[in-house]
Parts: C-alpha cells; sequence; structure tokens
C-alpha cells in the first residue's frame, strides 16, 4: 500500500510505500521537500500518481513508477488524483481542504489525458476526492452542492456523494441528506461503494450496493 507520512526528523510529508504484512516502509519521494498528499496505485500496480505542494496553495501532480523511479511532473495543480482503469487518463479535483467539516472553496473535476496532455473540465460543480469506477463507467467524489431539477447549481453546505460518467454526463446524488458523507471509495469489483458518514452517530464506515448500469 501507498500513504502520506511524516518521518524521522522532517516536517514535510512524503509518500511512502509498505508491503501488505510488512513493518518497514520505503519512503519513494525523499528528495522531494514540497508536501507530497494523495498517492494512488493505477489499476495495474505499476505506477503512481501523487500532488507535491501545498493542499490549499500552489502544486502540481506527478507520476511516477512503484518503485519511485520515472518521476515526471504534470504541470496541473490538481488534488487527489484518480486512474481510469486503462491507465491512459487522470480523474482530479481543482480543490482540496484540510478538514472536510471546513471546505474553503468549491472545487471542479478534470479528466488528464496523459498521452497527449489535454485537459478537461467535466464538472463544474463542487467535487473533491474523485475516484474511478473499476469497470470506467462513472466517477464517484463528495460534494458540498447540487444541481437543481431546472438545472441551477446550488451551494447546500450538506456533504453528500455524486456521481457523474467520464464524459461529463448523468451527475447526480447518491446520498441528499443531512446526514455528513465523504469519502468515497470503491469495492474491487465496483459493486458497492464505501465512504464515511455520521449516519450512525460517530463517524464511520458505511457501505452501500452499487449498480453500474442504472448508476
Amino acid at each position: 500500500l501507498v500513504y502520506s507520512a511524516r518521518s524521522g526528523s522532517r516536517t514535510d510529508f512524503g509518500i511512502h510505500l509498505l508491503r501488505v504484512g510488512g513493518t518497514r516502509s520505503i519512503e519513494l519521494t525523499e528528495d522531494m521537500t514540497m508536501n507530497e498528499f494523495d498517492p494512488r496505485f493505477s489499476s495495474d500496480g505499476q505506477y503512481i500518481a501523487f500532488r507535491s505542494g501545498d493542499r490549499l496553495g500552489e502544486g502540481s501532480l506527478y507520476v511516477m513508477e512503484a518503485t519511485g523511479e520515472g518521476r515526471r511532473r504534470l504541470d496541473v495543480d490538481g488534488h487527489a488524483p484518480d486512474w481510469s482503469p486503462d491507465g491512459k487518463h487522470l480523474v482530479y479535483a481543482t480543490g482540496s481542504y484540510t478538514d472536510p467539516a471546513t471546505r474553503p472553496e468549491p472545487a471542479a473535476l478534470h479528466i488528464l489525458d496523459l498521452e497527449t496532455g489535454n485537459d478537461q473540465e467535466i464538472h463544474i460543480g463542487d467535487s473533491v476526492d474523485p475516484r474511478w469506477s473499476p469497470d470506467g463507467r462513472w466517477i464517484v467524489f463528495w460534494t458540498i452542492g447540487k444541481v437543481e431539477n431546472d438545472g441551477r447549481y446550488t451551494i447546500t453546505g450538506r456533504r453528500d456523494l455524486g456521481i457523474i460518467k467520464p464524459d461529463g454526463t448523468d451527475f447526480h446524488l447518491l446520498t441528499d441528506d443531512i446526514e455528513f458523507d465523504w469519502s468515497p471509495s470503491w469495492s474491487s469489483d465496483g459493486s458497492k461503494l464505501l465512504f464515511c458518514s455520521d449516519r450512525g452517530g460517530p463517524m464511520g464506515i458505511f457501505k452501500v450496493d452499487f449498480d453500474s448500469d442504472s448508476g
């Protein structure tokens, strides 16, 4: 598994790799000093995408091999990148947060073509922590806003799960209630969504069945 952490005497965050069942981690970005966050493996486990820079300030997305070699700066100021199943695209948010309860500003979703460099906005409404479904048909995220029936986008201030197709169509909310729902993730087969929520009282992890045909 790959994660972001401080280690030793360093004050900045780096990307670490740890074998499942292992006890000794390897820092993959030891030579970088700008804070590295949001590492994500490609579906084949060969590459890692991550952000280097401040969580809320300037920074850039990077891609590197799973060993930390072959690092490449993408010159895209994005957050929480996630891979398409074929490894050819990254979805990312234009904004981030340090506390999910105090979002500084709305963010949008973009998809970056890693071969051509084409960068396309797919959802202008607020959206953070995007995660691409294993079958490639959907992208889930969490949001503080919604699109009304008349097409207007409004900020609700609530935390709900949203979903959209990679071409930017069929956006809708999966949760639309007062509970605090955030940080979604897919099961490996895409049949379930896991997310954090306080709908049971204290913040915990919940799961819901997902049908890819209907969304």
